[in-house]
């Protein structure tokens, strides 16, 4: 009982210091930081460069968005300082990461009086490790890329105090890499589950994270069975998702080396590079695949272009066909000229469309829609011209006349487009104007 009330003494006695020092104890939301810079920019924003458990991170601060403590404004701020900040929970994808700081606290002479203990926060040390897995090839772009986006990003999510599982991210980063050979240890539903329920119930609430078990091989790795707990299926379904993300946007993923990257942060082994490199390793990689994809845009609409040449050569030819000097091409499935009116170039008009590649495939439709032909691609407006009210024609209009060069999201760069529209009516101005 005596050491009880010991403990609670200490405990007042440390409170009142704390307050004597014109400090109150760190908040759950407060981080404690240790100032390594600041700028202020023309528009009055603070740029406070610091230290957050051992990592470079940078806080935006201003007076209007930023609370601070009456006698410590942020003009007060200076190098060396310790502060206690809190931040709103987003988080830029810049390295080194930039919060937002909601409120900020002068900690200094709390930490110096030995009030506030500056390792606050920051995991224990872990022995040296060695990480065993991947085979990094320093020239390979594709290899260095995986590993230092791995190191990076599991840096990234180690300043806002997580730490998942090591080896289970590990593992889900392995099996998205290899999708069409393996099947996943969760179903994606679970794995979607799996990270609401962390993100509200553990990581939201404040409960402490941890890295588990060291495990360092592919054979450790692949050989961990399903996950029971909610802390191994988060870290999986976390790691499967983010390369499944980078995969679907046309990434090569190397599984090992990226995995071997996760684990040489989290463990906070000597990673193989430089963060200087690793982010010159993701500017060269991205660069890379930007030009690839650029001379494959461009292969495909030389190769479009004259798929649609060939196209409207052979379809002329045929009965029925009408080639207008532009290059488009009309195929009057229902020729109704009773009204004998034919919209002009400025003119809102009421149609039916159906649009279909060379190959079949309908791309977009409607009924009813109205469109001034001013903003529409010139085949089709062309098309609509030559039509009257009631008129149903099937148009064949030449890549340079609808989205040519670049195409859109869903269709091909120089793509002959084949319209079937139907000219329900011309819009009266005053209608079309409401």
């Amino acid at each position: 009982m005596k050491k009880i009330f010991s403990v609670i003494a200490v405990l007042f006695v440390s409170g009142m210091l704390l307050a004597a020092q014109g400090v109150e104890e760190p908040k759950a939301d407060e981080t404690l930081v240790k100032v390594t810079g600041v700028t202020v920019s023309d528009d009055g924003t603070y740029r406070i460069e610091a230290v957050k458990n051992g990592e470079n991170v940078i806080y935006n601060a201003s007076a209007e968005t930023t609370e601070t403590e009456e006698g410590y404004p942020l003009s007060s701020i200076e190098e060396g300082d310790y502060i206690l900040v809190r931040d709103n929970g987003m988080m830029t994808m810049s390295i080194p990461p930039q919060f937002p700081a909601a409120s900020i606290r002068d900690a200094s002479a709390a930490v110096e009086a030995g009030l506030i203990d500056p390792s606050t926060g920051v995991p224990a040390e872990l022995p040296e490790i060695t990480i065993a897995i991947g085979n990094v090839d320093p020239e390979n772009s594709a290899s260095t890329f995986n590993y230092s986006y791995g190191y990076l990003s599991m840096k990234a999510l180690m300043l806002q105090n997580l730490y998942p599982r090591a080896g289970y991210f590990a593992r889900g980063v392995i099996d998205a890499s290899l999708i069409q050979e393996k099947t996943p240890l969760l179903e994606v539903d679970e794995m979607s589950s799996s990270l609401d329920s962390f993100i509200t119930n553990v990581y939201g609430a404040g409960e402490p994270t941890d890295y588990g078990d060291v495990i360092t091989t592919e054979e450790e790795i692949l050989a961990l069975p399903y996950p029971e707990t909610l802390e191994d299926k988060f870290a999986y379904s976390y790691g499967y998702f983010t390369v499944l993300n980078l995969m679907y946007g046309g990434v090569e993923i190397i599984g090992p080396d990226f995995a071997a990257g996760v684990l040489a942060a989290i463990y906070d082994a000597e990673p193989l590079f430089t963060e200087e490199e690793m982010n010159a390793y993701l500017d060269k990689y991205i660069s890379e695949m930007q030009a690839e994809y650029e001379a494959y845009l461009q292969e495909l609409a030389e190769s479009n272009k004259k798929e649609a040449e060939a196209y409207l050569e052979d379809n002329k030819a045929r009965e029925g066909v009408i080639a207008l000097d532009s290059g488009v091409q009309l195929e009057f499935i229902l020729d109704d000229t009773t009204e004998g009116a034919s919209p002009a170039a400025d003119d809102t008009v009421n149609v039916n469309y159906t649009l279909t590649l060379m190959n079949g495939n309908v791309m977009d439709q409607g009924e009813n829609v109205e469109f001034n032909l001013q903003s529409l691609i010139p085949g089709f407006t062309e098309a609509v011209m030559h039509m009257t009210v009631g008129d149903t024609v099937r148009a064949y209009i030449p890549p340079e006349l609808g989205y040519g060069e670049t195409g859109t999201p869903t269709i091909e760069p120089n793509s002959l487009l084949i319209f079937e529209i139907t000219l329900n009516s011309i819009v009266p101005p005053a209608e079309s104007a409401e």
